[in-house]
This record gives structure tokens, sequence and C-alpha cells, in this order.
């Protein structure tokens, strides 16, 4: 059924004044970027920001990819958030002798593998001597070889 004005009513209701279509879903409602901006500071997830604005999470990332506000809200505050946890990070590590605080060993070691590129080089080397036989026949014999490191030393040794 038609209404005069071109509404489209469903077969199964009747026609009444009190009749209410449904609402676009094309519509967009308004973002408070904002709100967004300050939930991603505090590192909440796309998930549960969609879930506080009460929608999908698809939808959310639809609305990123077609709103430069949204994403730039959504990167500052991840962006900030990081910077936060840098500062506070620094804090714990660095001293601080007017308040009596040392520092933290682990902290500093931390920061310094993750932002700076250090890292601890551990070498290991092992020694082994094998002689394997099949029978009285020897398949493999490496106890007669020397390093290079104990031939450096015999020739130190003998100078």
């Amino acid at each position: 059924m038609v209404k005069e004005d071109g509404q489209i009513i469903p077969y199964n209701m009747e026609y009444s004044s009190d009749y209410i279509p449904p609402r676009d879903r094309r519509k967009t409602p308004k973002l408070d970027y904002n709100l967004i901006y300050k939930l991603s500071k505090i590192h909440c997830n796309e998930q549960e920001i969609a879930d506080i604005l009460g929608i999908n999470v698809k939808t959310l990332a639809n609305w990123k990819k077609e709103d430069s506000q949204l994403a730039q809200a959504l990167t500052e505050g991840f962006a900030d958030y990081k910077i936060t946890i840098r500062r506070a990070q620094l804090q714990i590590a660095l001293p601080d002798p007017e308040n009596g605080y040392n520092g933290n060993a682990r902290m500093l070691e931390h920061l310094g593998k993750t932002y700076c590129g250090q890292n601890e080089v551990i070498q290991v080397k092992q020694d082994i001597k094998v002689k394997l036989s099949w029978g009285n026949k020897t398949v493999y014999d490496n106890t007669n070889t020397e390093d290079e490191e104990d031939k450096k030393e015999k020739d130190e040794s003998k100078e």
C-alpha cells in the first residue's frame, strides 16, 4: 500500500496515521570525536569504542575509512597513550636523588632494548669431541681436530 506522500506501508499493517517508518539506516549519528579521542587515549580498543558508541566494530572500521576526523581522533588518542606510557617508564627508570629514588635498572634495560636497539650478545661455544664407530670401522672422528683458538694458544706459547 502506498500513502499519498509516496511512503510505502507493508501489506500486513493497517493504514493508520500513527504509522512510523523504520529509520533510514544510511544516516550516521553525530559522533563525539572528543569522546572517541579520550577513549583511545586510555587505550580502549576499537571493539570497546564501538560497544560504547552502540555500533558494530565493522561499522566503526568503515566510518574510520570514510571520516578523516574519526581516524584522526583514534590515531591521536593511541599516540598520546603511548607517550604517557613512555613518560611513566622513564620516571620509573631514571634516578631522582632529590626524593631518594635510585631508579630501576630493569626498566632502563627494557627501554634500552626497546627504543635504542641495545641487546645482550650471548656467545655460546660448544666443544664436543665425538668418535662414532660401526662395528670395528670408525665412521666419524673429530677428536683429533684442533679449534682455531687452540691453535692460536699453541702458537702464542711457542713465541
